[in-house]
Order: C-alpha cells, then sequence, then structure tokens
C-alpha cells in the first residue's frame, strides 16, 4: 500500500493546492492555473464558494448546496488518486438515520439527515458521513456540533459496528472554506 504523503505529491494535487493558496486571497477573477484536469472542477466550484463568501469584503456566505457539492467534488478527485474498491462511492445524495432508543410503553427516537457520504454501494452501509455548512464554523456553533454528534449516533445506530469489534466512525466537515476530519471511536463498553 502506497503511504497517502506519496500519493498526495503526484502534480493535480499539488497543484490544487498552490492554485488554492493564491485563491484564498483573490476573490474574483481568478481563473484555474492547473495543467490536470482532476482538480479542475473542484477548484472552480471552491472558488466560488470562496467568492461568495466574501464579495467586496462583505460576508454574505455561500449557499450549503454550493460548499456540499465542491467539496464532494474534491472527495471525488482526492479518491481518484488511490485505487478504491469499485462498490464505494461518495454521493451527494441525503441520508434519513433514524436512532430509535423507543420500548413498548414509551416511543423515543430522533432522526438526522446527512448532506453526503462514502457508502458500499452494493450494501448501503455508510463508511463516512460527510456534513456542510454554508459559512465558519464560529458562525454556527455549537448547534452544529450537536447536530453532528446526533448524526454519528444515528448512524451506529443504523450500522452498528461487527460484533464484539471496535469501531470508528469519520465524520468530514466543511464549514464554508474551513475542513474538519473527525474520527470517532467506541466499543462496547
Amino acid at each position: 500500500m502506497i503511504p497517502a504523503n506519496q500519493r498526495l505529491n503526484c502534480l493535480a494535487f499539488n497543484e490544487y493546492i498552490a492554485n488554492f493558496t493564491n485563491r484564498q486571497a483573490q476573490a474574483t477573477g481568478w481563473v484555474w492555473g492547473g495543467t490536470d484536469r482532476l482538480f479542475r472542477v473542484p477548484a472552480v466550484q471552491q472558488q466560488q464558494v470562496i467568492r461568495n463568501l466574501t464579495i467586496n469584503g462583505i460576508n454574505r456566505g455561500a449557499t450549503e448546496s454550493t460548499v456540499n457539492t465542491a467539496f464532494l467534488s474534491f472527495l471525488h478527485a482526492l479518491s481518484d488518486l488511490c485505487p478504491q474498491p469499485a462498490q464505494r462511492l461518495w454521493t451527494t445524495e441525503r441520508k434519513k438515520l433514524v436512532a430509535d432508543f423507543g420500548t413498548p410503553q414509551r416511543e423515543r427516537k430522533f432522526v438526522a439527515y446527512t448532506d453526503g457520504q462514502l457508502e458500499d454501494a452494493t450494501t448501503g452501509r455508510i463508511l463516512a458521513l460527510v456534513e456542510c455548512k454554508r459559512s465558519w464554523r464560529d458562525n454556527h456553533s455549537p448547534k452544529v456540533d450537536m447536530q453532528e454528534v446526533a448524526e454519528i449516533v444515528a448512524w451506529i445506530k443504523n450500522f452498528p459496528a461487527v460484533a464484539g469489534a471496535a469501531d470508528s466512525r469519520v465524520l468530514l466537515s466543511k464549514d464554508g472554506t474551513e475542513l474538519y476530519i473527525c474520527v470517532f471511536g467506541y466499543d462496547d463498553g
């Protein structure tokens, strides 16, 4: 298996990162400067997110769908750098996850919706969650923190770990131009 740092040392990803740095300071008039097509769409979409966050110095915010589309395009391109099993798929399809803690005497449940996920296309099992917000995390915390925890709990209830094995869950969050990768671990204890 090739380590991540070797995979990410390719020309396509390095051009994306170099151009990303330039785009952060350039709100308008930016054109994709990379020679590789792999990251072209994510770069153009990310530029739209940046442009919508700061126009004339005013933070007007991007739409959540713009952030979500740019992020999932980036994840698709990143996945293309590494061989993936054919059945793994990043999807923008919103999944409804129900966490049911009810008893015969009392109904107790909540519903959480994902913004996207990495899933096994053959089994429908979710392998990683995606949560996006239109602006920076400071603008909507702690509500988004509670929402993400609810999504993780509902995910665990819908797709429990294999019996007796420790489990971990990955949540990828994109808040405007900020990216968070959270790995949650738990066991039966």
